[in-house]
């Protein structure tokens, strides 16, 4: 039985799994058919859900978000661009916030196409992003391998995960997540990580 706690670890490692994502599209790798990206997904479009249970029905599916977040903490260097991304993303999110008529256009939005084939729903979700999110301010820069990034389908992808990830900073936020403690209570943070993947 997990608490509120390891919930808030979760939407962080979710975070950190969608960005993660996010490099491979950008570099040509990954599998993004609808059972790999679901659990990613699914907090974008299930914004009506019980509780967090719903949101997270197996939580190791978040099993690498967590591994890269520990790592990351340990003085690893070899994910950078998914730690460069998600400081970007806690700040999009930061702005969101702010930004009233956004979040409604993105909420109203989503709701109208939830029903879409995941095909069209990732294309439509991608174009959203980019009239909503890429508005705010400082863009996500997003690098990789520059034929990857030109494939059909990839921009809106990278922005479908993106939003995702997002979505995942908004509820870690809501559950007391602070971009202070990443740096300050390092050394615990790492520990409940641990703990926490050891017991999904």
């Amino acid at each position: 039985m997990l608490n509120e706690s390891d919930y808030q670890l979760l939407t962080l490692a979710a975070m950190a799994e969608c960005l993660a994502r996010v490099d491979a599209t950008a570099n040509g790798r990954g599998d993004h058919s609808e059972q790999a990206l679901a659990p990613l997904t699914a907090a974008l479009f299930n914004r009506d859900a019980a509780n967090l249970e719903a949101l997270f029905p197996d939580p190791r599916q978040f099993n690498e978000g967590l591994t890269i977040i520990m790592d990351t903490l340990r003085g690893s260097s070899k994910r950078s661009a998914v730690v460069r991304y998600l400081i970007s993303v806690l700040d999009l999110t930061k702005r969101l916030k702010r930004n009233d008529s956004v979040q409604q256009r993105i909420a109203t939005r989503i709701d109208e196409i939830s029903q879409l084939s995941f095909e069209r729903r990732i294309e439509v979700v991608g174009e959203l992003y980019e009239a909503t999110i890429a508005t705010l301010g400082r863009r996500v820069q997003v690098v990789g391998n520059p034929s990857a990034l030109q494939r059909e389908g990839s921009a809106a992808t990278i922005r479908t995960l993106l939003l995702c990830a997002i979505r995942f900073a908004w509820l870690w936020d809501q559950l007391g997540g602070r971009r202070w403690r990443l740096v300050v209570r390092s050394k615990a943070l790492l520990s409940s990580l641990q703990d926490l993947q050891a017991r999904i």
